[in-house]
C-alpha cells in the first residue's frame, strides 16, 4: 500500500491546488529529497495555521548542525521573536507587521512551582527541524505540550515527536509525513486543541498516528477568547 498524500492531508490538510501540496507531491517522488517543512501564513486574525513536513534523518541532522553553528544568534532570535495569538492580555494584531502588541502582560499565572502552565508551543519541534518563527508557534498549555509526565511516559505533542524521532533514527532511509493543525472556535485567539498526524512513507505500518490533543490544564480555567489562564478558585 503506497503512501497517498491526498488521503494523508484530509480535511485538516492542504488544498490540492496549493503550492505546498504540489511541492510535497514532487518531493515524494524525488530520490534525492532530504526533507522540508512548509508553513502556512497566519490567518486574518493573526492565528497560527497548519505546518506540514516531510521529515528525514538527514533533515533533522542538517537542522541540528545549522542551529549549532548559529549558537547564541539562534537563542537571541528566539528571545526577540514576535508575540503569538493569545499570548498577551489585551494584545491587538497588526496585519501589516504580522505582530501582536504586548498588551498588559502574559496571559497565564504560574503554578507556583517555578513553571508556567502555558507557554510558546512549537507545532513542529526544533529537534524535528522546526523553526522559531510565529508560523510554527501557538500559545498552549503544558498538558498540550508534554502532558502530565509520570515516570518515563510521554504525552501531548511530545509523545508524537519522540515516536517520530526514534523511528527515523532506526530507519535512516525512511520519510515521515507530519501534519500539525491548531483548531480554533470562531474568533477565539487560543486553540481549543491541536490535530497531529504522522505517517511513515515507505512502511505504512512503521508510524501511523492520528492524535487530537486538547489545549487544557487541570485545575486551571482558560478563556480561549483572550488566552487568559488562571487557577480555579474554591
Amino acid at each position: 500500500m503506497s503512501f497517498n498524500l491526498r488521503n494523508f492531508t484530509g480535511i485538516y490538510g492542504l488544498q490540492e491546488d496549493s503550492i505546498v501540496f504540489k511541492e510535497a507531491s514532487a518531493a515524494l517522488s524525488d530520490p534525492q529529497f532530504q526533507g522540508k517543512a512548509w508553513y502556512l501564513d497566519l490567518d486574518e486574525r493573526g492565528r497560527t495555521r497548519s505546518v506540514f513536513a516531510l521529515i528525514t534523518q538527514k533533515f533533522i541532522c542538517k537542522h541540528k548542525e545549522e542551529a549549532a553553528l548559529k549558537g547564541k544568534h539562534h537563542n537571541k532570535n528566539y528571545r526577540s521573536r514576535k508575540n503569538v495569538s493569545g499570548e498577551r492580555v489585551g494584545g491587538n494584531y497588526d496585519s501589516s507587521t504580522q505582530n501582536w502588541s504586548k498588551g498588559s502582560g502574559k496571559s497565564s499565572d504560574s503554578t507556583g512551582k517555578g513553571s508556567s502552565v502555558a507557554n510558546e508551543n512549537h507545532l513542529l519541534a526544533d529537534e524535528l527541524g522546526g523553526d522559531i518563527r510565529n508560523h510554527n508557534i501557538i500559545w498552549g498549555t503544558r498538558t498540550l505540550n508534554v502532558g502530565e509526565i509520570e515516570a518515563n511516559r510521554h504525552e501531548g505533542i511530545r509523545y508524537v515527536e519522540i515516536t517520530v524521532k526514534e523511528y527515523l533514527i532506526n530507519h535512516p532511509a525512511e520519510k515521515v509525513a507530519y501534519l500539525v493543525t491548531p483548531i480554533y472556535s470562531h474568533d477565539e485567539r487560543m486553540a481549543r486543541c491541536v490535530f497531529v498526524k504522522a505517517k511513515s512513507v515507505l512502511n505504512p505500518y512503521g508510524v501511523n498516528i492520528n492524535y487530537f490533543i486538547p489545549n487544557v490544564q487541570e485545575e486551571f480555567e482558560i478563556c480561549y477568547e483572550t488566552g487568559f489562564i488562571r487557577p480555579i478558585r474554591d
